[in-house]
């Protein structure tokens, strides 16, 4: 999905870990806009062996729909304002922003 580097070296990933995937050989033949649940956010701290902190970001904002479904993902790190910055496409009809700081890395990791 979208990998990000912070100064201190631990490595950020926004993702949609779907297990029915690699049970399901034929996964492509569906929609893939059912494979766009969950959305999370994964922090690694020893180079992507390991991931320390997983965040699920679906339940961020109320919810629009019974299952929403974010689409192209992308970010950055904002070192100075230690934070993470997210923009995502919410149900393909709506752009939205999501801010993470860096201290909420420590919370749930």
């Amino acid at each position: 999905m979208r990998l990000l580097k912070l100064a201190d070296g631990r490595i950020a990933l926004f993702c949609h870990p779907n297990p029915d995937i690699a049970t399901d050989p034929d996964w492509l033949k569906h929609s893939s806009r059912t494979y766009r649940y969950p959305f999370e956010l994964w922090v690694s701290a020893d180079d992507m062996n390991t991931w320390s902190v997983k965040i699920d970001l679906q339940h961020v904002l109320p919810p629009r729909r019974e299952i929403d479904l974010y689409h192209y993902p992308d970010g950055y790190v904002d070192e100075k304002d230690q934070a993470i910055y997210i923009a995502v496409d919410l149900n393909r009809n709506e752009l939205i922003a999501i801010t993470i700081p860096f201290g909420a890395l420590e919370r749930w990791g």
